[in-house]
């Protein structure tokens, strides 16, 4: 998600109280200066799914994302309009897998697997 012009900043010089009151009042919506919307990047997710992933010869399809872009797709999958999809965790590097099927569409196979993760293995 680009945060724009805050983009490198210090996160206490960018949010001061009218930011975190506007952020908390639509947080579907709000943008830094010249940056996206958590809205801008489903749109933008969304988008790049269905061009490239939907339309593939290929059966399987690996894409390697950020956090908040998984979790913008949730949103679209689940056809959600929360405002708290940043309460999904993601951990770093675990396994999310969606399936798309002509019929049913998108729909979440596994969420946040870390198994891979076990010391034990």
């Amino acid at each position: 998600m680009s945060q724009g012009e805050w983009e490198g900043q210090p996160r206490d010089e960018c949010y001061n109280e009218q930011v975190i009151e506007t952020l908390s009042k639509d947080p579907r919506h709000f943008r830094a200066p010249g940056g996206e919307s958590q809205d801008d990047v489903r749109t933008r997710v969304v988008s790049f799914v269905n061009d490239y992933i939907v339309s593939s010869d290929d059966s399987t399809v690996a894409v390697f994302a950020h956090g908040v872009v998984i979790r913008c797709f949730l949103d679209y999958v689940m056809q959600s309009q929360t405002t708290n999809w940043w309460m999904h965790t993601v951990d770093n590097t675990a396994i999310c897998k969606f399936v798309h099927d002509d019929k049913r569409g998108w729909y979440l196979d596994t969420w946040n697997h870390t198994q891979h993760l076990d010391a034990d293995l």
